[in-house]
């Protein structure tokens, strides 16, 4: 059974250190894409973590 190649779903790289999901659409990040919110932790990709970070004091 072949494995299955996990890729940044933001940058398309295929990444050795570890992958996020976005908290809010649930897209592989890689580690150099993800954002992580200071109030909450949680990781965002770059387009949700626009939207929550103006909503999440």
């Amino acid at each position: 059974m072949p494995t299955k190649e996990v890729i940044c779903e933001n940058c398309g790289e295929n990444p050795n250190d570890r992958l996020y999901d976005c908290y809010e659409c649930r897209n592989q990040i890689c580690d150099n894409c993800a954002n992580i919110c200071s109030h909450c932790d949680e990781s965002f990709c770059d387009g949700c973590y626009h939207d929550h970070k103006s909503a999440c004091k």
